[in-house]
């Protein structure tokens, strides 16, 4: 073996693991950017959760029970709320959204003396209500246990990752309202 040719197989070498090092740069990237893309959906759709909460202070007031004084009113607030946190354009092309978030299921529960009332809402926006009798054990989709009045809501999208890869973010959030101040002994 000639001296050159050492030389052309280190350089070979060196090429395959300067090729290995980039890819796996650009790999490790994606999976930190993958992570910052799901915590800013969870704080979107936490403050959009939280954004819809319209009680009625009457009712508060008289019975210390607390009941949502219109429910197509907060889930119209939730969906504004969400919209322009995750609808701006710059916000949008930062995250790689490749298209529209979409409500998938958005239920409201009311916790009262009667019982639990759920609304709940499709993807087409359409409405069912149910009541469950007091004292009933109630969870909502994301296995949280419904002990006082709560919102809960699930959205997908689509999200454009490294070579065009779409994969589709689903992150489901509940946001329980406390009735009252508990003492924890």
């Amino acid at each position: 073996m000639k001296k050159t040719d050492k030389g052309a197989i280190h350089k070979l070498f060196a090429m395959i693991i300067l090729v290995w090092a980039v890819f796996g740069w650009g790999v490790l990237l994606e999976v930190m950017r993958a992570g910052y893309v799901s915590q800013y959906l969870e704080d979107s759709l936490t403050q959009a959760n939280l954004a819809a909460i319209l009680v009625d202070p009457y009712h508060y007031g008289s019975t210390g029970e607390v009941i949502f004084e219109n429910v197509e009113a907060t889930r119209e607030l939730f969906l504004d709320t969400l919209h322009k946190g995750l609808g701006e354009e710059a916000v949008r092309q930062k995250l790689g959204l490749a298209e529209e978030v979409r409500l998938v299921d958005f239920r409201i529960y009311e916790v009262t003396s009667l019982g639990i009332t759920e609304f709940m809402y499709d993807e087409d926006g359409q409405g069912r209500q149910t009541l469950f009798d007091s004292g009933a054990a109630v969870e909502a989709p994301d296995g949280t246990d419904i002990q006082n009045s709560s919102i809960y809501a699930k959205i997908t999208v689509p999200v454009e990752f490294m070579l065009g890869v779409k994969v589709t973010a689903v992150k489901e959030h509940c946001v329980d309202i406390v009735s009252e101040e508990r003492v924890y002994e």
